[in-house]
């Protein structure tokens, strides 16, 4: 008598998703939970946070494995590991890319002259950074005793440069408040303000 074996070998390495953190997220906890699917079961997974080395990830079903982390402001790399139940192992396909900002972004400076003419344009100029990304700056101003809004003035990287005029003409004399709102990647905001003085160089009449 014999028996024929008929069991088909499992030589497929498991695919696994990255449920979060997403890949290009922006996060504003340090707090960060790694958390995977795969589609089949799983004997181990484990986790490599910025070539830090493997760490073991915990599981809540042979399926979903998960653990949660507690990282620095920047940008971070994980890379996801895995063994099925005949021991096949992902092909390092498994990679998510994120960044956590923990601080609002930074106004190193705001300048928009400290005396001016009210027929002058006022040539303000700002420089902003911030440890993962900036995005834009909004400058408000009640040159007219109206407030007024700029566009949104783009920003980029974690350093840069903006620069807005307010028209001439569209002074007072006395003085008058600019306002400036800048805004990082993940919508953090700081505000900084200068009071303008305005010197009428009109002759009365």
């Amino acid at each position: 008598n014999f028996v024929i074996d008929t069991t088909v070998l499992d030589t497929t390495a498991p695919t696994i998703t990255i449920i979060s953190p997403t890949n290009n997220s922006y996060l504003t906890s340090a707090t960060v939970l790694a958390n995977i699917t795969a589609n089949e079961n799983l004997s181990w997974a484990g986790y490599d946070i910025d070539n830090g080395g493997i760490s073991d990830l915990g599981n809540s079903s042979n399926t979903n494995w998960n653990k949660t982390l507690t990282l620095s402001e920047g940008q971070h790399n994980i890379i996801v590991y895995a063994n099925d139940t005949s021991s096949n192992r992902n092909q390092r396909n498994s990679t998510s890319q994120f960044y956590i900002d923990l601080n609002s972004p930074q106004i190193n400076s705001l300048n928009c002259g400290t005396n001016v003419n009210d027929s002058s344009n006022v040539n303000c100029s700002l420089s902003a950074s911030d440890a993962v990304g900036l995005s834009y700056a909004i400058f408000s101003y009640n040159a007219t005793g109206n407030w007024q809004n700029s566009s949104q003035i783009s920003l980029t990287g974690t350093s840069s440069n903006a620069n807005y005029t307010i028209g001439g003409g569209n002074t007072t004399p006395d003085a008058f408040n600019t306002t400036v709102y800048v805004y990082d990647l993940v919508g953090r905001v700081n505000i900084s303000s200068v009071i303008i003085a305005v010197t009428d160089d009109n002759a009365p009449s």
